[in-house]
Formats: structure tokens, C-alpha cells, sequence
């Protein structure tokens, strides 16, 4: 363990040689961490709570791994190319991937129709069918 941390290090700082763009790798990965964690409370206080948040965030593993069974990252390289590898695990991704963005989809719509129902309550209107009023 010992030993990876130290060529990770050395190649951090380039200090060893073979270790391309590894400086340019982890500025990019810093950032992106930055903006997902800014992007997240931009989301929360927009969607004034965590569902929204937590279905957006879980969109994130299937994603990835449908992205991962499409393209192949080459070591040697350090190139990426589009190599499909279909699996019945891609299948998976792909249906879970779908179903995630159906809820997230079905939660913006219900959302919506849950406000404007609050703004018509709150200035008086009442909808017969669901009126408390009992109309013998």
C-alpha cells in the first residue's frame, strides 16, 4: 500500500516519468467535485428539499456504468475509445437508468400540480369534488 502511494504521489508532482497528464487529471476531478457539491445546493434550495437531489444523484451509478460498457479506457495510451461490451448487466443499467429518469420526470410533473393546487387553496378556490361540504 505504501509503495502506490508513493508512485501516486511522484506522479502527482512529476516526479516520475510515464505519468502523463496526471496533474491535468486531478485539477479536472477537483473541479468537477466542486461543481457537483455546488450544483447539489443549487438543487436542494431550488427543489426546497432532498428527494429531487436524491433522485438526480442516483442516476449517477447506472449512468456511469452504461457509460463504461459503451466506451474502454486504454492504460497504455491513456486514450479512450468506443468499444461496446453488451451484458445482461448493461441491460440492467439501461432499465434502471430508465426508470430513474421516468420518477424524476413523474416527481417535476406531480410537483408542479401540487403547487399550483396550494395557490388555488390558499387564494379560495375549493374544488367541488374534493370539498369537505357534504351536498345532501
Amino acid at each position: 500500500m505504501w509503495d502506490n502511494f508513493k508512485s501516486g504521489y511522484k506522479c502527482n508532482f512529476n516526479y516520475a516519468p510515464g505519468c502523463n497528464n496526471c496533474p491535468f487529471k486531478l485539477i479536472v476531478l477537483a473541479v468537477s467535485f466542486i461543481c457537483l457539491n455546488a450544483f447539489t445546493v443549487i438543487l436542494i434550495s431550488a427543489s426546497e428539499g432532498t428527494v429531487l437531489t436524491s433522485l438526480v444523484s442516483a442516476t449517477a451509478s447506472p449512468l456511469v456504468a452504461v457509460f463504461w460498457s459503451v466506451f474502454h479506457f486504454d492504460n497504455e495510451t491513456d486514450d479512450i475509445s468506443w468499444r461496446p461490451k453488451w451484458t445482461h448487466s448493461t441491460a440492467f443499467n439501461i432499465a434502471s437508468l430508465v426508470l430513474l429518469l421516468s420518477a424524476i420526470v413523474l416527481y417535476n410533473v406531480f410537483t408542479i400540480k401540487d403547487a399550483k393546487q396550494a395557490r388555488r387553496e390558499q387564494k379560495g378556490y375549493s374544488d367541488v369534488s374534493s370539498s369537505e361540504y357534504e351536498w345532501d
